[in-house]
């Protein structure tokens, strides 16, 4: 079970949910619940999120702008490093779906957060809504890879699964939580490419060293992945 805070925020946030997404509206409670609800989603693995208006390192980092967002709706702060967030609201059916992404309406995100300033960059939607192949090719060419994120979706899998305690490492019976396990995948995948870059083990070229991570399904292979990268990058490797 979660504790009687998180649970009563996840419920809260799935009410609004349910209610707002059936209706056509212009966003903003999708924006609002993002900030609200994000750090309390396991799955997100975050420590903090603003609203772009409301972020306090906004004039630090981005001189000049204003709380007018520039395609940037929200901010998640990760171990000191940062995330870019979009937020899509769509009218969903009965079956939860929305209508695709628009390459027109991720433009000035996909280009303002392009740069390294940004360790990862997502666009959050309340229902199963892809993107079209028009966006899909955008961001495959603006920097990082986007991560798409259904709020809904990751807010009922955490009012359903188990709590960290319950996640036991058999090996040494020590309670380890997902986010734990996702550190010590990171940190095992970054030190065994370092020691294979300038290896030609298994037939692959000096300097070409890959990998491939197989682990169950809901365990943040996509989160992994990109901590792997932004790791390597920041190495210079």
């Amino acid at each position: 079970m979660l504790n009687s805070e998180t649970q009563d925020v996840i419920s809260k946030a799935l009410e609004i949910a349910a209610e707002m997404s059936p209706q056509n509206t212009d966003g903003t409670w999708l924006e609002d619940l993002t900030e609200q609800v994000g750090p309390y989603i396991k799955e997100w693995d975050i420590d903090r999120c603003y609203d772009w208006s409301k972020w306090p390192e906004r004039e630090d980092h981005f001189p000049g702008t204003t709380k007018q967002d520039m395609g940037i709706d929200a901010v998640a702060v990760r171990d000191g490093e940062y995330v870019a967030i979009q937020c899509k609201a769509r009218q969903l059916d009965d079956g939860g779906n929305g209508a695709p992404v628009q390459k027109t309406e991720i433009d000035t995100f996909a280009s303002s957060s392009s740069g390294s300033f940004w360790a990862e960059r997502w666009i959050v939607t309340n229902g199963n809504t892809p993107l079209n192949s028009n966006a899909q090719q955008v961001l495959s060419m603006t920097g990082k890879p986007i991560k798409l994120v259904n709020i809904t979706n990751d807010l009922l899998q955490q009012q359903t699964a188990p709590t960290d305690e319950e996640h036991t490492d058999r090996a040494s019976e020590r309670a380890q939580t997902k986010s734990c396990m996702q550190s010590e995948a990171v940190s095992e995948s970054v030190r065994i490419l370092k020691e294979h870059a300038q290896s030609d083990s298994g037939g692959v070229p000096i300097g070409e060293a890959r990998g491939k991570i197989i682990l169950p399904c809901g365990t943040g292979k996509t989160r992994i992945s990109l901590r792997i990268i932004e790791r390597l990058t920041h190495q210079g490797e």
